[in-house]
């Protein structure tokens, strides 16, 4: 068992059955999120990163080449999860 899964236990993380919403994984260009918040409003966050990862490319490198790279990122719908 992996040290997030032990974490999650430990801290008592909620399964599907008892948040209601099923877990939907989306990819875009720069970033793969895994969430409960259900797919509407998952590809409104993946989208939210993608916006805010052009922006500070253009701000950071100017003209020059954006690095590109794979962020990965778990959203949880509620706080206490």
């Amino acid at each position: 068992m992996s040290l997030t899964a032990l974490s999650c236990l430990k801290q008592g993380a909620t399964s599907t059955v008892q948040s209601g919403e099923p877990w939907v994984e989306l990819r875009s260009q720069h970033f793969r999120v895994v969430s409960d918040l259900g797919e509407e409003q998952a590809n409104r966050v993946i989208g939210s990163f993608e916006e805010t990862y052009r922006l500070l490319g253009k701000v950071v490198f100017g003209g020059s080449a954006v690095p590109s790279f794979q962020t990965n990122a778990v959203i949880f719908e509620r706080e206490r999860d």
